[in-house]
């Protein structure tokens, strides 16, 4: 049983793309989504997104690490429900922003992480 399609979109060996056939996995497409995304980009859904490009200038500080932590939260408690936020690690360097979420999976009792990078 497959849930939706992989992203990005790849083909398979049977010349379908491919598919996301567990829900771990596809619970670490939707919180990659909700990170990536901006606010105003999802049509419908104008405030979904931790829009995480606003704070690739910032200075790194403990204020600007705490206010990525709070767009995170914020989303993973409007969105993802069934995902409890359990850290959040940045890292910024020239034009780069670097973020890794741990979450825990209610439904599995499952603890997971992603990292993204986002870059200008």
């Amino acid at each position: 049983m497959s849930f939706t399609v992989k992203l990005p979109l790849a083909k398979s060996s049977s010349l379908t793309y491919q598919q996301i056939e567990t829900r771990q996995e596809m619970i670490k497409q939707r919180v990659k989504n909700v990170l990536l995304t901006s606010p105003g980009e999802r049509v419908m859904l104008a405030d979904f997104g931790c829009g995480l490009r606003r704070f690739l200038f910032e200075n790194e500080s403990g204020s600007t690490q705490e206010l990525v932590k709070q767009a995170i939260q914020a989303q993973f408690e409007k969105y993802l429900q069934e995902v409890q936020l359990m850290n959040v690690e940045t890292e910024f360097s020239e034009n780069t922003l670097a973020v890794k979420v741990s979450y825990l999976i209610f439904t599995l009792g499952v603890q997971d992480s992603i990292q993204t990078i986002v870059k200008t």
